[in-house]
């Protein structure tokens, strides 16, 4: 009986610690808010990890733009587990990979391209038309706010 009570109060103990624990899609997101940026995610199958952050890596106009203008998240199935790889393909409806998704920093997603070379110079400027239209957005609304005020 003891070693069931132990195992019971092991378990709640464990699982409390796990359960406070925000994901790294959760890190990633809040991350974006706080520093205006939108999230970059590429999800990768067992053994694609290293060869798409080495291309990352190689592309240097992609990497140094990825850098400077959005919080970049790898999840990798090899090194990552199935944990955090399955929340986020099933939240976002992924069923090929390598993928690259960009998400605004509320988890919208606003941008999906699958392919064994997601960090090529296409890719780039279609991330930087996307954040180039995020910020018209958010300048158009604090344009019409302060139009309001000013009625």
């Amino acid at each position: 009986m003891k070693k069931n009570i132990i195992a019971l109060l092991t378990l709640t103990f464990v699982s409390t610690l796990f359960a406070a624990e925000p994901n790294v899609l959760d890190k990633s997101l809040s991350e974006a808010k706080d520093s205006d940026k939108n999230v970059m995610i590429t999800l990768t199958p067992l053994h694609w990890g290293k060869k798409i952050k080495s291309d990352l890596q190689k592309n240097k106009d992609f990497k140094s733009y990825s850098e400077s203008n959005l919080v970049i998240l790898f999840v990798d199935r090899a090194t990552d587990g199935d944990g955090e790889f399955n929340k986020i393909s099933r939240k976002y409806n992924m069923r090929s990979f390598p993928t690259l998704l960009v998400l605004d920093s509320k988890g919208k997603e606003l941008m999906r391209v699958v392919s064994k070379n997601p960090f090529n110079n296409n890719t780039l400027e279609k991330i930087k038309a996307l954040n180039k239209k995020e910020e018209e957005k958010e300048e158009e609304k604090k344009t019409k706010v302060v139009g309001k005020k000013s009625k």
